[in-house]
């Protein structure tokens, strides 16, 4: 057999266990925990290009900036999908979510600055009382731990 055959069965064999692929990470599998299904639909994709962190104490900070602020029931809808898709997730423990919403602001002045408009926070003993299929983002906003829009 001539070398280039040898070597042709050797790019073919399957890679061992030190070569597949590294497992996700909490923050992906939260991630991906977004994808769920809310009032019947996949309302997941609202919440595209949020940053989220986790910490070793089990709180998750969010951050969505959503570029042109919309309505109110937006940002409570927004708030309402984090939450209970990630809390019904199981793929991580959940002491509390804190969800930061910005967009574009402008000041009296008339400076812009890219700041929070929306921010809620939602711990686990809250969340631990909540029925998500007897809540809408209104009942749900009204007794996260703390609410804050800017109107």
């Amino acid at each position: 057999m001539s070398a280039a055959c040898s070597s042709s069965t050797a790019t073919t064999q399957q890679p061992t266990a030190t070569q597949q692929a590294k497992p996700e990470t909490v923050v992906q599998r939260l991630n991906n925990a977004l994808d769920c299904p809310v009032f019947g639909t996949n309302e997941g994709s609202r919440l595209d290009g949020i940053k989220l962190v986790y910490s070793s104490k089990h709180t998750i900070d969010a951050t969505l900036n959503v570029g042109v602020l919309n309505r109110d029931d937006d940002a409570k809808l927004n708030a309402y999908v984090l939450f209970m898709c990630l809390y019904t997730s199981g793929v991580a423990p959940i002491a509390s979510i804190t969800f930061h919403q910005q967009t574009l602001l402008v000041d009296s002045y008339g400076k812009t600055s890219t700041g929070d408009f929306s921010v809620a926070t939602l711990t686990s003993t809250t969340e631990s009382r909540f029925v998500w299929g007897n809540l809408d983002q209104d009942s749900a906003w009204a007794v996260y731990d703390y609410t804050w829009l800017l109107y």
